[in-house]
């Protein structure tokens, strides 16, 4: 009896821990598609220039997270192109999908020289939140410092 006990107790530790070391590394599933998550995507043949691509899904959308990817630097994001990849979708009044954006970001330092080398803390996922009635049709073209 005292063994089932441990080994539940084992099991449910063991859970947890992939459970924490996934949250820790991707942060939590979005609740709803008007939380979608975007992604800072390192495509291969760009891992050692200075362009990345954004993906962000939804409509309304800000960056908040930037300081825990880059926490104790002075990174600025600069848009580079950017163009709609998708129109959003409805069902009754609730937003299923929002607009898809992408667009190539230039990453340079607080003195605008281009940043070339990627610490794998980059292909974290990214924490937006929603930007209420300001829609996100003219993207900023920097991200202000940390």
């Amino acid at each position: 009896m005292r063994n089932r006990v441990l080994k539940r107790k084992w099991i449910v530790m063991v859970v947890a821990v992939i459970f924490l070391a996934f949250y820790t590394f991707y942060g939590l599933p979005p609740t709803s598609s008007n939380h979608a998550p975007a992604y800072l995507r390192i495509d291969g043949e760009v891992r050692d220039s200075n362009i990345v691509t954004w993906v962000g899904l939804a409509d309304h959308y800000e960056v908040i997270s930037y300081r825990a990817l880059f926490a104790r630097s002075s990174y600025h994001f600069v848009a580079e192109e950017f163009y709609r990849v998708s129109e959003p979708r409805f069902e009754e009044v609730n937003i299923i999908e929002g607009l898809t954006y992408q667009y190539r970001v230039r990453v340079v330092d607080k003195d605008g020289a281009p940043i070339s080398r990627w610490s794998r803390s980059v292909k974290r996922t990214l924490d937006i939140q929603d930007y209420g009635d300001n829609v996100f049709t003219n993207p900023p073209t920097a991200v202000p410092e940390p």
